[in-house]
């Protein structure tokens, strides 16, 4: 499966009350603690099957194969 673009452009309200912010973000923790661990074996195996694809490619002539060790390399 090729990586999906992603479009992180979000419009968010010009203004919300301290309140409803805090209870806004707590709401997005939970539903990301939830979601990952509902999905955790399908979100890795996704990201791990990228790393591989990436790491498998023949690097262009005259560029250095990238380090796996390199933190700046990883896609996540």
């Amino acid at each position: 499966m090729p990586p999906r673009k992603r479009n992180h452009h979000i419009d968010l309200p010009g203004h919300l009350s301290d309140e409803s912010a805090a209870e806004i973000l707590d709401f997005l923790y939970h539903l990301t603690a939830t979601f990952e661990s509902r999905y955790f074996a399908q979100i890795h195996r996704y990201y791990d099957n990228l790393r591989a694809d990436r790491m498998s490619c023949v690097p262009a002539q005259g560029h250095p194969a990238p380090d796996p060790n390199d933190p700046q390399a990883d896609p996540f």
